[in-house]
């Protein structure tokens, strides 16, 4: 007999002629036994030999309520493998628990979590649906459990404005992933803090990444271009700051000055340089450490020293020949 095997018996009374099987049972056997009769004094007593009785049973039940439910149909008792909602529950289940009831239900909840990859693979496809995260929380909250599973749902939530700031979009949306400030796509899943807040969910894209290894630092690069304009005047160009993930490299100032000083030194040199730098964006990123923000200033002042006196220099030998 299969272990998945279910049977109900039941067994007629010892007869001459035995009844048959109650309804929905069959014979699967008979026996021979003595007939029952009651003596003068009230006592009952088997010795009469030639009765039969027939050994009856039917299958237990396999009703979509013994899964659903955990309740046979009247007069049944449900098969084991339905009412412990094993693997052959799986189909019913599915279509039983949808979102209304995938989250709430109480056996929807234990088929989960007896069959966490089925009921995995079914929850996404409830919640990975584009506009479903408008409507429910518990679809946001289960993906925010379950990075990489809601990739078409989040991005489509996480677009609209009045989402973008979300603590459910906070990772999705991170600073890192501003094009004009990387030179190349950031990691937040890697550097920046929200990623790893409760309620924010994280792409696959970069699930991928940090499990393949996070950079050691996140590094940035302060470059200062000095140009020489119509050999009249000196002028500080622009100063672009740019960040670009790195392994092990450390930070490094990346500056060029001027091969030669200008043939045509200025008449007056510039009345104030610019009078303020970019504004740094103010975002907290692990790795970045504000030590390398404080160099990066000094030898941004020391250059400008240097060139300045390098000027002065230069004039007070035009003035002494």
């Amino acid at each position: 007999m299969s272990a998945d095997t279910c049977y109900q018996y039941a067994t007629t009374s010892c007869k001459l002629a035995p009844d048959n099987c109650p309804t929905g049972y069959y014979e699967y056997d008979m026996n021979t036994c003595k007939i029952c009769r009651k003596k003068l004094n009230g006592n009952i007593v088997c010795d009469i030999p030639g009765g039969r009785k027939r050994l009856c049973r039917r299958n237990c039940s396999t009703n979509d309520s013994c899964c659903t439910t955990g309740k046979p149909p009247i007069g049944y008792q449900c098969n084991p493998n339905y009412l412990n909602l094993g693997s052959v529950c799986n189909n019913v289940m599915q279509n039983y628990c949808g979102l209304d009831k995938i989250f709430t239900d109480d056996r929807c909840k234990r088929w989960c979590t007896q069959n966490n990859a089925t009921c995995t693979n079914h929850t996404q496809n409830l919640c990975n649906v584009k506009g479903i995260l408008n409507n429910s929380i518990a679809c946001r909250n289960w993906c925010a459990e379950n990075p990489g599973k809601c990739e078409v749902s989040s991005m489509d939530y996480c677009s609209k404005e009045a989402n973008k700031n979300s603590q459910f979009c906070s990772c999705i949306n991170s600073p890192l992933k501003n094009r004009t400030l990387f030179d190349e796509t950031g990691v937040p899943e890697c550097f920046d803090k929200q990623c790893t807040s409760p309620g924010a969910y994280r792409t696959s894209a970069g699930l991928s990444i940090v499990s393949a290894g996070c950079p050691d630092i996140l590094k940035c690069n302060q470059k200062i271009d000095i140009n020489a304009i119509d050999g009249s005047r000196i002028d500080v160009g622009d100063i672009n700051t740019s960040c670009v993930l790195q392994k092990t490299q450390p930070t490094q100032l990346s500056t060029q000055l001027p091969t030669q000083l200008p043939t045509q030194l200025p008449t007056q040199l510039p009345t104030q340089l610019p009078t303020q730098l970019p504004t740094q964006q103010e975002t907290e990123y692990n790795g970045l450490s504000i030590g390398y923000q404080i160099l990066i200033f000094i030898i941004f002042v020391i250059i400008i020293a240097v060139v300045t006196l390098l000027i002065i220099r230069a004039r007070s030998k035009i003035k002494k020949v």
